[in-house]
């Protein structure tokens, strides 16, 4: 059992250009450049919870320092 999920989507077609262009650029496939796109899209929020949780344990050892 495979963990992909195959699917088909629309594109304009000049969006569908620049992708194939900065897959080319960047030595990528087209599959590979669409996700790493995506993944990067959601990083903001992870790294927001990630730097939240970060100054919370930064305040925790300043606060037990007293």
């Amino acid at each position: 059992m495979s963990d992909e999920h195959r699917s088909q989507y629309r594109l304009p077609a000049e969006l569908a250009e620049q992708l194939k262009q900065a897959a080319e650029a960047s030595g990528r496939s087209l599959n590979a450049e669409l996700v790493a796109r995506l993944q990067q899209s959601f990083a903001p929020e992870d790294e927001a919870r990630l730097l939240a949780l970060i100054e919370e344990g930064c305040r925790r050892a300043l606060a037990a320092r007293g």
